[in-house]
């Protein structure tokens, strides 16, 4: 397994995964936590109310973690 560190404000942010909810933001985005996934490519999206969802692609590899930094938007 590799793993996905998610570092966001919206810390309430739902976490998607191939499009299925995993979790929270705040589940992913400390020192000791990470999304752990299965080696090769994944779609994940962050959704908020309000918010415009984030989406990006991974390609995680076995026993390392990506960090993801970013902001989430207000809807227009």
């Amino acid at each position: 397994y590799g793993g996905v560190r998610i570092q966001l404000p919206r810390r309430q942010a739902e976490v998607w995964v191939g499009g299925y909810f995993v979790g929270h933001v705040d589940d992913f985005d400390g020192s000791f936590q990470q999304l752990n996934l299965e080696p090769g490519a994944h779609r994940i999206e962050i959704r908020d109310q309000g918010f415009e969802t984030i989406a990006f692609d991974v390609k995680v590899d076995p026993g390392r973690t990506i960090h993801y930094r970013s902001d989430m938007k207000p809807t227009p």
